[in-house]
């Protein structure tokens, strides 16, 4: 067979981080693939890792890949990052839907993809999920709100309706359409 050269690790790690898992995450998921920690920590920086690490503690038994717990490593990240740093890495997402298409973000544009990260991000698990929450708070031709939405959603209000939006999610368990469409009721009702 061929020899594994160094650019077949690399371009897994960056498939990762194309599909939104952040690079910390992933390296702490591949040091717990076949090696286990001595004592509860769950969470390893680089810097522990290579202090923690020792082949004593390296299993025999081939590695097991579990999306659940990469998953579950990255929300712990996203949870961690600023809202500024995981704007900046949303956005490739946005605009794979169509979203600020143009290469120069205005401060208002800045602003809102900051907001909306932080209205969602303790309830993602990767970062290409951002996509699925784009209809309920961009209005564009692409993403057609319902005129209440529509309304919620002017200028003025959208850094308040995307805080209102973040607290109230946060305490509902689950994120689907018809919870959004509540939360934005709310919301409304609210606002008025």
């Amino acid at each position: 067979g061929r020899k594994m050269s160094k650019r077949d690790g690399d371009t897994a790690v960056m498939d990762y981080y194309q599909k939104g898992y952040l690079p910390e995450a992933v390296v702490n998921f591949i040091a717990l693939l076949g090696w286990s920690p001595s004592g509860e920590q769950e969470y390893f920086t680089m810097e522990e890792l290579i202090k923690e690490f020792s082949l004593e503690r390296v299993s025999k038994s081939p590695a097991v890949f579990d999306l659940n717990k990469l998953n579950h490593i990255n929300s712990h990240y996203l949870k961690q990052s600023s809202d500024e740093r995981l704007a900046d890495l949303i956005l490739p997402f946005l605009r794979e839907e169509g979203l600020f298409a143009s290469e120069n973000l205005s401060s208002s544009d800045r602003q809102w993809i900051t907001g909306f990260t932080a209205a969602i991000k303790e309830k993602i698990s990767n970062l290409s999920q951002a996509k699925e929450f784009i209809p309920y708070f961009a209005g564009t031709e692409k993403f057609p709100l319902d005129s209440e939405a529509k309304e919620i959603m002017r200028k003025d209000t959208v850094p308040t309706v995307l805080d209102l939006f973040r607290r109230k999610a946060l305490s509902s368990s689950q994120l689907d359409s018809p919870t959004v469409k509540t939360i934005l009721k709310e919301i409304g009702q609210e606002l008025n």
